[in-house]
């Protein structure tokens, strides 16, 4: 085999063992994760507040909670998945309510059961 077709193959190998990591990534990553989860966590802040039920929590619950649900929510979605939502957003917003009700269900039971003391301890 020719060294020029070896090297190549080398190379195509190399660049596809590095590179995979990085397109298997599930989460958001970067700036973008950061505009993200400031975003939700603020969101989420004012929601809570805006609740009368966590008037007789802890004060650091709501920001505890807020924080684990935001980075949580970052992890499960993709920029694909972001761009999608962005686009649908415009026009069905309401498709976009129905179709994350699972998905933040999902991540207000994970940081519920991490953030939320066990009242029987």
């Amino acid at each position: 085999m020719p060294v020029r077709a070896l090297i190549a193959r080398i190379l195509v190998v190399l660049t596809s063992v590095l590179l995979a990591p990085l397109c298997a990534a599930k989460g958001l990553i970067g700036i973008e994760r950061n505009s993200f989860v400031r975003a939700n966590y603020e969101s989420c802040l004012t929601r809570w507040a805006a609740n009368p039920a966590s008037s007789s929590l802890p004060t650091d619950l709501g920001a505890k909670f807020c924080r684990c649900s935001a980075n949580r929510h970052a992890d499960k979605t993709s920029h694909t998945d972001l761009k999608r939502l962005n686009e649908v957003m415009v026009r069905k917003p309401e498709a976009i309510v129905a179709k994350l009700r699972p998905v933040l269900k999902e991540i207000s039971d994970y940081c519920m059961v991490r953030v939320v003391p066990d009242p029987k301890k």
